[in-house]
């Protein structure tokens, strides 16, 4: 949102938790689990199943601030960023690859990461 130079990234990942941990087989699902991950159930008005996403209140809060940004004609001066990226369970390379070629932003926040 915006153009010119970043002056503001909000960095979020938007992967999904893998189907078995270090504590459970590969095959075998953890005990706590009360819906099958691979088919989506919904209960109420929440939706089980692997692909609906594990970040999705941060990347939800950023999404609705620009729109709301948008909607209002509230252009920023400078360019906003909404970057996600998808290894955050298993590794970085993405995100270590995307540092180094963007231009840095002023301002970078992560939204859910030490």
């Amino acid at each position: 949102m915006g153009s010119g130079k970043p002056q503001v990234r909000y960095v979020m990942h938007a992967d999904v938790v893998p189907a078995s941990t270090s504590e459970t087989p590969q095959g075998s699902l953890p005990e706590v689990w009360t819906q099958p991950p691979f088919r989506l159930t919904k209960v109420g008005d929440i939706l089980y199943g692997r692909g609906t996403e594990d970040d999705k209140g941060p990347i939800a809060a950023v999404l609705v601030v620009m729109d709301v940004l948008r909607r209002f004609g509230l252009a920023p001066e400078a360019r906003i960023e909404a970057v996600m990226g998808t290894g955050e369970e298993h590794d970085w390379d993405g995100f270590v690859a995307y540092a180094k070629t963007a231009t840095a932003a002023a301002h970078t926040i992560s939204l859910d990461a030490s």
